[in-house]
């Protein structure tokens, strides 16, 4: 609907690393460059250590009307579905499970230019990367993205498409198969094959 096009949805810790902060500042712009009232909402989902804090500097940007905060849920794919836009503002990031979830659900994704998320993600073919730190950029990628429903539908298949192919389970699973059958055909060669060495002649 024209109501989940304006939405987009966070699934984060609230932590430091996650950079929410950013996207609090990013948001802020976003809700300056969009025609007013605004119906554009941005739901975070997760609870950590900033929330209080975050919660109050929402309040200080003077965005409160247009942030939710749900707190952690179990429902995570039900979360993301409220929306059609996801957004990940992390500083770092291992493998970011959040992404790969929104991914999963066909939402199109913001993202920034870190470790995991950059594996993930192709600028503009599935989504759209910017730089840690850079809120007026992440403004950009979301604006583009709010203001172009019909480009966040075609990131948003690519992104599923992308999701099913590398990110799937079965995928998954068939390369740990693949990679535990060349570790031990590799120790059986070992095994099979031991090198002579002077190691194992004893002194007469």
């Amino acid at each position: 609907t024209d109501e989940r096009a304006q939405v987009v949805v966070c699934v984060s810790k609230l932590r430091y690393e996650k950079g929410i902060d950013v996207l609090l500042q990013a948001w802020r712009l976003v809700q300056e460059h969009l025609p007013q009232p605004s119906q554009a909402r941005l739901i975070i989902v997760g609870d950590g250590p900033l929330q209080t804090q975050l919660e109050c500097m929402a309040q200080a940007l003077g965005i409160a009307g247009s942030v939710e905060f749900a707190g952690l849920q179990s429902d995570v794919p039900a979360q993301l579905h409220r929306g059609s836009l996801a957004v990940l503002p992390s500083r770092w990031e291992g493998m970011p499970n959040a992404l790969l979830e929104a991914m999963a659900c066909g939402s199109a994704c913001v993202a920034t230019r870190v470790s995991g998320s950059e594996d993930a993600i192709e600028h503009g073919v599935n989504g759209l990367l910017v730089e840690p730190e850079d809120y007026q950029g992440m403004s950009q990628a979301l604006l583009t993205l709010l203001h172009n429903p019909l480009l966040a539908q075609e990131y948003g298949q690519a992104a599923r498409t992308t999701s099913e192919k590398y990110y799937a389970l079965e995928h998954i699973i068939d390369r740990y198969i693949e990679l535990y059958k060349r570790i031990t055909h590799g120790r059986r060669q070992i095994i099979e094959d031991p090198q002579p060495s002077h190691i194992y002649h004893l002194p007469s």
